[in-house]
Formats: C-alpha cells, structure tokens, sequence
C-alpha cells in the first residue's frame, strides 16, 4: 500500500472484489476476502460501493469464512509486540488482520465485538510505543482510507501517535492520569438515533430521546422545548469541540448528506439548538429529504469530535 495513494488503494479494493464476487462462496480463503473488501469499500470516503448482489450474499459468505476471532487476534499482537522481529513484517500483518476483522464486525453489524477489539488493540499499542512507532507511515495512508469517526480508524491513530521518546512517555502518562476514571475518550465518537426522529410526527409531545455512542462514555439526549428541537452532548476531556448529523444509506453505509451544528459549550456539555421541532423547518426532517430516501432505508448518526 505504501506506493500507492489512499484513493488508488480503496479502487484497487473495488476491481479485485468485481473480479471475486461471482465465485466467493467456492472457497473460505475467497468468502473472507471479499467479506473484507466489502467493508473496505463501506468504511472508506470515497463512495466506492460493493455489487449489489454480493451484499445480499453476506449470510452465504459468512457460513463460507466464518466469523472472526478477536481473542486469537488479541493474543497474536501482544506476541509480535513482545517480540523482535522487523515491526514491518508479523507486526504490521496481525494489525492488518485485526484491521480486517473489525471491518467485518461492522458489516455484519456487531459493532459491540468492534469497538471491544478496537480498545483491547489500542491498550496494546500503547504499551510498546518503541515497536509501534516504525509503522507511522503505513498508518498515516491507511488512516486516509477510513471515515474518522470509524473505530479501526482509531487504531491507526494510536500508531501514528505513539510517543517518539521517553519524554513523550512521560507527558502522556501524565495526561492519562487526569483523565476521568471512565475511560479513553476517542476523538470522534458516533451516537446513532432511530429512524423514529426524523418521522414527522417524532416530535409532536416532549419525550427525550436519549443517545448512547460505542465508546460507553459520550452521551446525548433530543427533546423538544417550546417548539424548538434542542441536543445536549456530554462526556469526555475536554469537551466536544464539533458536531455533525450524517445521513448515510442503510443497505451499503453510503453517506448521503450531512449537516454541520453549531456547538455552545457550557462546562463538559455541548448545547445545539436545532430550532424547529416541527414542520418543514426541522433540521432532521431536512436532512432526510435531501436523501431522497424512505426514513426505513436510512440511518442518521450524530458524529462528535473531541479535540485535545
């Protein structure tokens, strides 16, 4: 991947998974791989999508290849960076296979197993900034191939990040021990809200809806407040610095539009006021007309970035 550029890597991607999907059930080796390509296409931004007709094949490949194992992977990186040998080589393939297996936890919708892999790899990573760090480069182009707010994104992130020398150690085991006892912040954070907000009748009474991301710490709630739609973001050091609603498309994870908010920190929360809760002027209702889309076939995300 080194000599290519991000986008020529993700196109890449796309001609080899055209070329294997007619037969990627014959064999586990080529139902994995075209798993893997497929989430490859769906995790990147550059609206490169997989055939139709393979993503409805996603049961039939997966009784194929099987599902990962994140244990196995876990144990095979915590080996390589013990050991000795060039970081370029084992090292570099176990990232990359827990890169893969993440990706098709995602495309099989097990985000949980996901984002649990993607800690467990992370706390490794820090542990042995000395081997990691000679793997900044690869890193850096693979990290251009994934949307930000992806959890794999984020362990390329903490590759790139791995401190250059024992002052750095020092400086960011210190800022580790100010952090809140609630865990390792990521700097974008994904809170996902159901379909039923942008209904039109979503927000005729004053129920909150509460949202919830992966990361078990940043939190959000929508309510309604004198006819205007107000949110509410929360969680982390420092607090959220920028915000936006994705609308992506439910069958292959395409982002459709997008709607940057205007934050108002107060403390640790972060205020948007959506203004109209209802009728045409409701910014979610908008988002989805843009889609040109069915609410059903859409999901709409709330994309938090925490700037350190």
């Amino acid at each position: 991947m080194s000599s290519l550029e991000p986008r020529e890597w993700i196109q890449k991607a796309w001609v080899e998974l055209a070329q294997l999907a007619p037969m990627a059930e014959v064999e586990p080796d080529d139902a994995w791989r075209a798993l893997v390509l497929a989430a490859r296409l769906l995790d990147s931004p550059f609206g490169l999508v997989p055939p139709t007709e393979l993503l409805r094949r996603l049961p039939d490949l997966v009784q194929q290849a099987g599902l990962p194992e994140p244990a196995a992977l876990l144990t095979r990186l915590a080996s390589e960076l013990d050991g000795e040998a060039d970081p370029e080589g084992p090292l570099l393939d176990v990232l990359l296979d827990i890169d893969d297996a993440m990706g098709v936890l995602n495309l099989l919708g097990d985000a949980n197993s996901a984002a649990s892999l993607a800690r467990d790899s992370i706390a490794f990573i820090a542990r042995h900034p000395s081997r990691i760090r000679a793997l900044e480069r690869f890193a850096v182009l693979r990290q251009a191939t994934l949307r930000p707010e992806l959890r794999s994104a984020a362990i390329w992130t903490a590759v790139i990040r791995a401190p250059k020398s024992s002052s750095d150690i020092v400086s960011k085991e210190a800022r580790r021990d100010e952090r809140p006892s609630s865990g390792w912040v990521p700097p974008v954070v994904v809170l996902p809200l159901p379909v039923e907000t942008f209904r039109p009748q979503a927000w005729t009474g004053t129920n909150t809806v509460s949202l919830q991301s992966e990361d078990g710490v940043t939190q959000a709630w929508l309510y309604e407040d004198a006819g205007r739609l107000l949110l509410e973001i929360r969680g982390g050091l420092p607090p959220p610095t920028k915000a936006r609603l994705v609308a992506r498309r439910r069958v292959d994870a395409r982002e459709l539009a997008v709607l940057d908010l205007q934050l108002t920190v107060e403390g640790h929360t972060a205020y948007v006021d959506l203004r109209n809760a209802g009728g045409q002027g409701n910014p979610l209702h908008g988002l989805l007309a843009r889609t040109g889309l069915p609410a059903d076939e859409v999901e709409l995300r709330l994309v938090v970035m925490h700037e350190r």
